[in-house]
């Protein structure tokens, strides 16, 4: 079949959610994965007051958090259910652009085979030289972070706040190596955001037009 939707992939504040929208104006309709876990979890957020992804955040904790081992599940959980959806609606002929949460590589091989199926895979690829600049992000602008493949591991006497940021970087790395078995094109992070790469240039680059 014809692949007539783009599934964006890569980390946290890599531009996924400044890109995809940038896309609907060549006729695809834009669903942003972390728009649509929210709203799932509406019935564990607002008891504590919680609204927006930042507050998803909070919600799910910090590795170190208890609230982290119980939470990250649930949030694993609603995510499964909507990449499956995607799928289900891009086969029933929908021409969607996709703005993933960084975590889409916990969701099963099968779901992602079938992505890859359907679908343009897209990673917007950022440089290790990047890592510091995302952590940063992370702590200041917090967004939903599952820490699989054992990525936080602190050392015997660590404070939490110096094991996460030791261990953020080892995230990167195994994330990484996942985003890049599973895309189809890799776009550089440089190169997007160079003065003058507009929403043709990204599909031109993809070979989409």
């Amino acid at each position: 079949m014809k692949k007539n939707s783009i599934i964006l992939i890569g980390m946290s504040n890599v531009g996924k959610s400044y890109w995809a929208p940038q896309l609907e104006s060549f006729g695809y309709k834009h669903l942003c994965v972390d728009d649509e876990i929210e709203k799932r979890l509406g019935p564990y957020l607002v008891g504590q007051g919680y609204k927006g992804i930042a507050d998803v955040s909070r919600w799910m904790g910090q590795p170190f958090d208890e609230r982290h081992k119980t939470n990250s599940p649930t949030y694993l959980h609603y995510e499964t259910e909507i990449m499956t959806e995607v799928i289900d609606r891009i086969r029933n002929g929908e021409k969607l652009i996709v703005d993933t949460t960084g975590s889409v590589i916990y969701v099963g091989e099968e779901i992602l085979l079938n992505l890859k199926e359907v679908s343009i895979v897209v990673l917007l690829d950022a440089p290790e030289t990047l890592q510091a600049e995302l952590y940063k992000k992370y702590l200041s602008e917090p967004k939903p972070v599952l820490w699989g493949d054992n990525a936080y591991t602190p050392l015997i006497g660590e404070e939490p706040m110096a094991a996460l940021g030791r261990c953020y970087p080892k995230l990167l790395k195994t994330r990484n190596t996942r985003y890049h078995k599973l895309s189809d094109v890799v776009l550089d992070y440089t190169m997007l955001h160079g003065l003058g790469f507009t929403p043709k240039d990204f599909l031109r680059e993809i070979g989409v037009v």
